[in-house]
């Protein structure tokens, strides 16, 4: 089963504060919907793509190594710092420094082998061919997105911070 999973070029101490108020038990109508349009004002890349953490991240970063970036080699070296957990279901971590630095140097062409290693270590060779076709598409923009909020992390000297909810 997949999981929700997003990063963001954020300022740690804000960021987990919001998610905190967002799990609060019982927040108001109003007030999560707030919350909700702060959290849209942050850079950030769409990774909810029906991906199981750790093995599909574990891909990416190898499939990143294969095409010669020097980034973190699994999730495991991904992570850098545990910011907070609900004890539940929702995560925020830090990521390694190494990640936002190697993805924004990808040209376009890197970010679309990568992709296609990718994408063919979590389906199957005989899947449906509109469906790796879906996937494909999906992988690549969530991928370029996730360059572009690299760069951004870089540029304005803020952390990658990761956001899991399953």
């Amino acid at each position: 089963m997949g999981i929700t999973i997003e990063f963001y070029a954020a300022n740690p101490e804000v960021f987990v504060t919001l998610q905190k108020q967002l799990a609060s038990p019982y927040p108001r109508e109003e007030e999560e919907q707030c919350l909700n349009d702060q959290m849209r004002r942050y850079p950030h890349a769409d990774f909810s793509l029906h991906l199981r953490w750790p093995d599909d991240i574990d891909a990416l970063c190898w499939a990143m190594g294969t095409e010669g970036l020097q980034g973190p080699s699994s999730a495991d070296d991904l992570l850098e710092e545990e910011l907070w957990f609900d004890g539940v279901s929702a995560f925020v971590g830090r990521l390694s420094q190494t990640f936002p630095l190697a993805l924004a140097q990808a040209s376009d062409k890197s970010i679309k082998h990568i992709t296609e290693r990718w994408v063919s270590s979590f389906l199957p060779e005989k899947s449906d061919l509109a469906y790796r076709v879906s996937a494909y598409q999906n992988c690549v923009r969530a991928l370029f997105d996730l360059r572009g909020i690299a760069q951004t992390a870089l540029e304005s000297r803020e952390p990658l911070l990761l956001f899991l909810l399953w």
